[in-house]
């Protein structure tokens, strides 16, 4: 009985023009991904800190690049990587458009959306969020009377004072 040539590997296997195609397909994509991962996340993360200062008003120094990048990371593992990579891009120029208003939302809140089909340890989840920073999160300066659940707020009894005293 002669062994099928699909699940042999190595040289034996003859190559279809389907497979010919998907491989083409695979290597086009590696390539474009090779062309984003070359970035450094540090330059990105910087990027990330200048748009998102245009973006929400506050100075690029309110961001912490911590955060940023964590906000880097999670946005080119969803769906739309590309779209996200152009919007970092040096010469690109920042619109109003869905991926921005989400990007101000996570710079906000801290909390980030994760797409369906990002792998879970294999496992493939329903569109969910994940936080990147509770203490960062410059919701916490849009709100300087108020103070992250957990974090001390000065003195003992602060509370009572009223604020800015």
């Amino acid at each position: 009985m002669e062994p099928n040539n699909s699940t042999m590997r190595g040289p034996a296997r003859l190559l279809t023009r389907r497979g010919f195609v998907q491989r083409c397909l695979l290597s086009a994509v590696a390539l474009r991904l090779a062309g984003c991962a070359a970035v450094p996340i540090a330059a990105r993360t910087d990027r990330l800190i200048y748009i998102g200062a245009e973006l929400t008003g506050v100075p690029a120094t309110a961001i912490d690049p911590a955060m940023a990048g964590n906000l880097v990371r999670a946005f080119l593992a969803t769906g739309r990587s590309a779209e996200f990579a152009r919007l970092l891009a040096e010469e690109a120029e920042i619109i109003d458009d869905a991926l921005t208003r989400d990007l101000i939302v996570a710079l906000y809140s801290g909390i980030h959306p994760v797409q369906p089909g990002d792998p879970d340890n294999g496992i493939t989840r329903a569109r969910t969020e994940v936080v990147a920073t509770y203490v960062d999160a410059l919701i916490w300066q849009a709100l300087d009377f108020a103070r992250p659940q957990g974090v001390c707020g000065g003195i003992p009894g602060h509370w009572s004072l009223p604020p800015g005293a």
